[in-house]
Order: structure tokens, then sequence, then C-alpha cells
């Protein structure tokens, strides 16, 4: 305290170890080169695509890809 005025703690905020690692730039491509990489069928694509709101051209990093097809291919549609 200085001249009278209140000075709160100042604490560093804690770090998110619950949160995933950030791929690095080089890891990351767009979804259009991952499903030509990994042969994704035009429906799981789209469905995943959709499911995810990825635009054309969206980079996401392999394992991202394939979480969001595997989530696409699992949702029961009816």
């Amino acid at each position: 305290m200085t001249n009278g005025e209140y000075n709160p703690p100042t604490f560093a905020p804690k770090p998110d170890t619950k949160a995933a690692p950030e791929a690095a730039p080089s890891d990351l491509k767009p979804v259009e080169t991952w499903k030509a990489e990994l042969n994704t069928p035009e429906w799981l694509f789209a469905a995943a695509r959709s499911a995810q709101n990825w635009p054309v051209g969206q980079e996401v990093s392999e394992a991202e890809y394939s979480k969001a097809t595997a989530s696409a291919e699992g949702e029961v549609i009816g």
C-alpha cells in the first residue's frame, strides 16, 4: 500500500492442463488434403465438415480431422 491506496494482489493465471496441445503449424493441413490422403468417403467428409462448421480450406491437425470423422461416423441420423 502506498499513499493509503489499496492495490489488490495480482496472480498469474493457472495453465490450462486440460487443453490439448496445439499442433505445430507444419502439422496443419487443409481438410480437403486430409480427405485425399486418408481416403475419406465423400459422405463422411461432408458430415464431419458440417458438424465442425469447417469452411473450405480449414487447416486442422490429423488428430483433429480423425476425431471429427470418427465422431461423424458414429452419429445417428433419424
